[in-house]
């Protein structure tokens, strides 16, 4: 067990990790291939451009007018994709503004486009842009490596031109201007001292215009945050790991990630406090696929270590088993008894994946006969011993499979059977009290066609709980069972069951 514990904690670990430094890594990679080459054939002259939106059968690439047009025609296009560099592909025009300043679509068929492009969202929150506030550029300044990554820092807005600072020079035009991984603006112009860039909202809402939707990561992360309110949390994940796909590192997304994740534990601690380990388990898993990095999943896990490394519960219940019989005899005679306490011992291992359990039953039960000629009294020893195997389908519900031996000696009858059982088992923790209510349904036979052959029908059902902390426990429950035996005659019991037991 102890192995198993380090293990599982040296795996949670290399997992956060590894999440760490991919997060670290991802947002650059990510990028580059939401940024394209775009070449101006006619004038062999180098710019930038950035993809938008991907269907089925295209990628949408947007850079300034400037890049591809003298004044008086656009000239053929050629794009180059991070993942496939050194090979230039057509790409045809969609539309374009006839300014220097404005903005250009072209479109690459879906043949020539990579598997691993990513678009890129356009930002619609440029209130959070600030005076002095860092940005990244790629594109292609001449003198640098492709795909340069620089620094620039944001000085200010006037009308619907953001104006930086930054080593940029004509290479870069038509590139995105980028804050924690969102367009804030395509860049116009560019200077030795400052520099100039399109709005990216003003560039959604040309592209908007042209009939070209694209995504927006502030709609995506308030549906994200709607699902959630409403406790559709699968859909809440999908939406902010959606959002993480596209813009790693996203700091709304994360926090909803990080939402999910509490959620969770406090679920998985809920459950460890009353010592559901499956449920706990479940919970930690979740936890742990919302947010591998989350602080609180090592401190879950070992709490979850230090409260279910045993994971064999063991109980002994000694009990008085209150019983009312009605015997039904072939000749239409019927006895009865007024109650009788029969003592019984049950021994169960669970292992909240296979259920085992032995019991026997074991007394003298009386009758007052009617019916017939006399009113003598009648009575027999009855012993009843049931042996049970199961396997749990669900985190409390188990079905099983057993043997039953029943024998009845004394001066009303004087017989024995025996028979398979097969039924379901199961327990539910009652709110926050703590008890579990147990339940079981089975049924016996008839494997055995002699005539003293026996159909049984078995239910139960039965409220358990610790005294203090202490792993003694009591229950209290009802049961019903009845045989009918393939001769004739008929048993019916009903009754209560009162018991103590102790768990290790």
């Amino acid at each position: 067990m102890k192995c198993f514990k380090w293990l599982i904690m040296i795996l949670v670990l290399m997992t956060i990790m590894t999440y760490t430094i991919a997060l670290s890594a991802q947002p650059v990679d990510y990028l580059k291939k939401g940024v394209v080459k775009v070449r101006d054939t006619k004038r062999d002259i180098t710019g930038t451009g950035f993809i938008v939106k991907l269907t089925e059968d295209s990628a949408y690439i947007v850079t300034s007018t400037h890049v591809v047009w003298d004044g008086f025609t656009v000239s053929p296009v050629e794009i180059e994709f991070s993942s496939k560099r050194g090979k230039l592909v057509d790409a045809t025009l969609y539309r374009f503004e006839e300014n220097k300043d404005g903005l250009a679509v072209f479109v690459v068929d879906k043949n020539d486009v990579p598997k691993d492009i990513n678009p890129l969202i356009l930002s619609t929150m440029m209130d959070q842009l600030k005076e002095g506030e860092e940005l990244t550029l790629i594109g292609f300044p001449r003198g640098a490596p492709p795909w340069a990554i620089v620094e620039g820092k944001y000085v200010g807005r006037e009308g619907k031109f953001l104006t930086f600072t930054g080593p940029v020079e004509s290479g870069n035009s038509g590139g995105p201007l980028l804050k924690h991984g969102l367009i804030y603006g395509m860049i116009t112009e560019t200077a030795e001292t400052f520099s100039h860039a399109l709005s990216a909202v003003i560039v959604r809402d040309i592209l908007e215009g042209w009939e070209i939707d694209v995504e927006d990561v502030v709609a995506l992360n308030n549906l994200a945050e709607q699902a959630y309110r409403e406790d559709r949390v699968t859909e809440a994940l999908r939406l902010w790991k959606n959002i993480l796909s596209k813009i790693p590192g996203n700091a709304q997304a994360n926090n909803g990630l990080a939402l999910i994740a509490q959620r969770y534990i406090d679920k998985a601690n809920k459950y460890l406090q009353i010592q559901e380990c499956r449920n706990a388990e479940k919970n930690l898993r979740l936890a742990t696929e919302a947010k591998p990095d989350y602080p609180e999943i090592v401190a879950l896990l070992n709490r979850f270590e230090l409260t279910c490394k045993q994971t064999r519960n063991y109980s002994v219940e000694l009990g008085v088993h209150y019983i009312m019989v009605e015997d039904k005899e072939p000749n239409d005679l019927q006895e009865s008894s007024d109650g009788n306490f029969l003592p019984s011992l049950l021994f169960s291992m669970d292992t909240r994946k296979w259920y085992l359990e032995a019991g026997i039953i074991r007394g003298t039960i009386s009758f007052a006969e009617f019916g017939g000629e006399n009113n003598d009294d009648e009575w027999y020893d009855r012993t009843q011993i049931d042996l049970l195997a199961g396997y749990y389908v669900r985190s409390n519900i188990a079905i099983f499979l057993g043997y039953e031996y029943l024998s009845l000696d004394g001066s009303l009858k004087s017989d024995s059977n025996s028979g398979p059982l097969m039924g379901v088992l199961g327990y539910h923790t009652i709110s926050k009290t703590g008890l579990k209510f147990h339940w079981k349904l089975s049924t016996m036979g008839p494997f055995d066609t002699s005539e003293d052959g026996t159909i049984g029908l078995h239910a139960s059902a039965s409220v358990k709980g610790l005294l203090r902390a202490m792993p003694i426990g009591y229950s209290v429950g009802a049961f019903y069972q009845k045989y009918d035996s393939t001769r004739g005659d008929v048993d019916v019991l009903v009754g209560l069951a009162f018991g103590l037991y102790y768990s290790y």
